[in-house]
């Protein structure tokens, strides 16, 4: 895993929600390897690192789904 922007992330990942993700990272002060989170254009981060963010996500909505299957 190298370095990726968000928007490729979502990509590859299929994930359609690259505002959600872009917040997230924001939120938990995630620095991009490339620029900083105050500056325009592209940013890089570590693959790695998007890819627990969107991992956890998926794990959240998993549980959410779960439980609201058995109620």
């Amino acid at each position: 895993m190298g370095l990726i922007t968000i928007p490729y992330f979502c990509r590859k990942y299929d994930f359609h929600e690259a505002d959600v993700l872009r917040n997230i990272v924001k939120f938990l002060r995630i620095q991009p390897v490339t620029g900083n989170l105050e500056t325009r254009g592209m940013r890089f981060y570590r693959e790695k690192d998007l890819f627990f963010v969107y991992d956890q996500l998926i794990k959240m909505a998993e549980i959410k789904k779960t439980d609201f299957e058995e109620v």
